[in-house]
């Protein structure tokens, strides 16, 4: 298999961070592959369109509950084989499995993605990060200013790269109205209409927006 990218991703199902992954996947050169600590390839292809219709190589290791060492060495294997150029790690588990195996595969680049920040206010994940930073030494980036900030005060790092979220304005772009709403089976008569987007985590605090906008707009909300 020719030198490509390697990402790692606890388990590659619907969500931000993995379809960010798929993309990556596509766009960078070379032949790519994705990594699922969780799960079965075959049932993460079924379960997601997205993850069916790609031709990146996906490989899903269905690790067990708790702290699996034996997934250090089976990743470190498969890198092995692969030889990648650079393997990417998107959040703090992903880098402690992959990032350990990427250097026992003594694979040339290791690069960390961090999305949220919202979790480092627990001692344990602070810990579990700083430990791993200062073990495995990757390129770690973040997505904002802000996040960045965060992590030089609570993990103490100074070397940051910083990648701002975009949109790819060829793929989100003005549509027609009239069949969005059929498709979401909303009244085409309606002139107003309230979507909220994102993570229904507890750390987002999605639920007490829709109902007061609603009143006031006068209207139904699709979340």
């Amino acid at each position: 298999m020719s030198a490509g990218t390697l990402q790692v991703v606890q388990k590659l199902a619907p969500g931000g961070i993995e379809t960010l992954a798929l993309a990556l996947s596509t766009a960078l050169p070379g032949r790519n592959a994705i990594f699922s600590l969780e799960g079965e390839a075959t049932a993460l292809r079924t379960a997601w369109s997205s993850a069916a219709a790609t031709e990146t190589d996906i490989e899903a290791f269905n690790k067990r509950p708790g702290i699996d060492l034996s997934l250090v060495f089976a990743l470190a294997r498969r890198m092995r084989a692969l030889r990648p150029r650079a393997v990417i790690t998107h959040h703090i588990g992903p880098l402690l499995y992959a990032g350990a195996a990427a250097r026992i595969a003594r694979v040339p680049r290791l690069a960390h993605v961090e999305h949220d920040i919202w979790h480092f206010d627990e001692p344990r994940r602070r810990a579990l990060a700083r430990f791993a930073i200062k073990a495995l030494r990757p390129d770690y980036i973040v997505l904002s200013e802000a996040a960045a900030a965060n992590q030089r005060r609570l993990l103490g790092l100074d070397q940051i790269t910083i990648i701002p979220n975009g949109v790819d304005v060829t793929r989100f772009a003005p549509g027609d109205a009239n069949d969005a709403r059929n498709r979401f089976g909303l009244d085409p008569q309606s002139k107003t209409g309230i979507a909220s987007a994102g993570a229904g985590t507890g750390c987002r605090k999605p639920r007490p927006l829709p109902r007061p906008l609603c009143r006031y707009a006068g209207t139904a909300a699709g979340v």
